[in-house]
């Protein structure tokens, strides 16, 4: 990629431009090469601008996110990473028209803060249905791991466990 369509790239954002960069770096596996370059916009509006501006010079161009389980081959990529990470992470809690409640992740958010947000409001949930049922919950939830530190992330299997206190129930509060 030539210093002028880089400079063109780099004035349509606000956000940090990277060349030649280690793609091992930002994946959840470490492996790949480099990126020619990564860029990192701020708005949805500077995403569709850097988009528009490679399609229109046939500057070969993709998304990433936060990089889970993405695996990069050791030649990595020409052209231009879009890394929405930064300035696109958020999740909320949603309810389309009465229906169940979902969550709504942005490309950037990491699998961990998307699974903790999942965790924390099905414990909500779970306080909820054990007090219901005369059960009081105690203390804060902690995970159980039962796989090695060497184990693919979606490989893993993961519990919570949550103390009860086995002295309350609906007979005697």
């Amino acid at each position: 990629m030539n210093q002028r369509v880089a400079k063109e790239l780099t004035a349509l954002t606000r956000g940090t431009v990277l060349r030649k960069v280690p793609l091992s770096r930002h994946t959840s596996l470490k492996v790949g090469g480099c990126a020619d370059m990564m860029i990192y916009p701020a708005t949805p509006e500077e995403v569709r601008a850097i988009i528009r501006l490679c399609t229109g010079r046939a500057i070969p161009h993709c998304v990433m996110g936060a990089g889970t389980n993405l695996l990069v081959r050791d030649g990595g990529i020409r052209g231009v990473v879009i890394r929405l990470t930064r300035s696109f992470r958020k999740i909320t809690l949603v309810r389309p028209d009465g229906d169940q409640p979902m969550l709504q992740a942005e490309a950037g958010a990491s699998l961990r803060r998307l699974l903790a947000v999942c965790l924390d409001k099905e414990l909500a949930g779970l306080r909820e249905a054990l007090q219901r049922d005369g059960i009081a919950a105690v203390g804060e939830p902690q995970w159980a791991r039962y796989n090695s530190p060497f184990s693919l992330p979606f490989m893993r299997r993961n519990e919570i466990w949550l103390e009860i206190d086995q002295s309350v129930t609906k007979e005697n509060p």
